[in-house]
């Protein structure tokens, strides 16, 4: 399995390039998009393209892809499953964008940049789990929050639901790494990525992902 990663000042992208070599279908649906989450969301989808060439998935690079919902091939004979995730410091003027890779089971993934939550409280108690809140309140470290954020996201992702689901009936269980109940539960991931917090959802039977950074300059060579 594959994490691909990319970090970048918003000011240092062109949006003319990014959405010049981006699929039709992928720009009607962002075009309306604020500029930043624009900009973060068609390097998400051209750092996926990314991904598959490097991964030796190159004859899937531009194969159709349904975005609605959870994003996946339209073919359903392609077997490598995939997801991404973008998100946007508004404060710091830059963006992060992740895609995680399998060719065995479904995936989900979350990125968030850690800041700070001055909501944070009333947030947790909305969302949280008596447990996950404890581990918040108890850790010194600002990123513990996006620890349990980045994991009930990815795991909505993983299942499909998005937040047609509540994030407050997932748990995250952050001994055995996992997230969900008995009969839908996947194993969880966490890395530290300069300031952003990243966690994968999957079946993951090792505990390493292995990390690939990338910039902007890789992905429009690759898209181009």
């Amino acid at each position: 399995m594959k994490l691909y990663f990319i970090c970048e000042t918003l000011s240092s992208v062109s949006e003319s390039v990014l959405f010049s070599t981006l699929p039709a279908s992928r720009r009607t649906r962002i075009e309306r998009r604020p500029c930043a989450d624009r900009i973060a969301s068609a390097a998400a989808a051209h750092l996926l393209r990314y991904a598959l060439c490097d991964s030796g998935y190159a004859a899937y690079a531009d194969a159709p892809i349904v975005w609605e919902g959870k994003p996946h091939f339209a073919d359903p004979a392609i077997s490598v499953h995939f997801n991404l995730s973008h998100t946007v410091d508004k404060t710091g003027g830059r963006f992060a964008a992740a895609v995680f890779l399998s060719d065995t089971d479904a995936v989900g993934v979350d990125v968030e940049f850690v800041h700070p939550i001055h909501n944070r409280e009333a947030m947790m108690r909305r969302l949280f789990t008596d447990a996950e809140r404890d581990y918040v309140l108890s850790s010194e470290r600002e990123d513990a929050f996006f620890e349990i954020w980045c994991a009930k996201e990815a795991y909505l992702k993983w299942t499909g639901e998005g937040f047609s689901r509540p994030m407050s009936s997932v748990s995250v269980d952050l001994v055995s790494k996992t997230a969900g109940s008995e009969d839908l539960c996947c194993d969880l991931r966490w890395l530290s990525l300069g300031d952003c917090t990243v966690c994968t959802a999957g079946k993951m039977p090792s505990e390493d992902i292995f990390a690939v950074s990338v910039t902007v300059e890789d992905i429009i060579k690759t898209n181009t």
